[in-house]
């Protein structure tokens, strides 16, 4: 009876680190796929920045057209 009491506690033991396990590479998993859809998201606000012209530079204060060469 002894014996099957020490094989039952080491089961115990391994089913405990097998959990830890599962729980841990579960947590990375998600931990993942947040970042991914983050980056994403990021990404996805980084492309629609409007574009600006290459005529702002050359414009003044009161927003007209400054045409004199540099």
């Amino acid at each position: 009876m002894l014996h099957y009491s020490i094989i039952l506690e080491d089961m115990i033991k391994l089913n405990r680190a097998i959990v830890v396990v599962l729980l841990y590479s579960s947590s990375q998993i998600v931990c993942d796929a947040i970042l991914s859809q983050q980056n994403q998201a990021y990404g996805d606000l980084v492309n629609q920045r409007p574009m600006q012209d290459d005529t702002s530079a050359l414009r003044s204060d009161d927003g007209l057209t400054d045409s004199r060469p540099f």
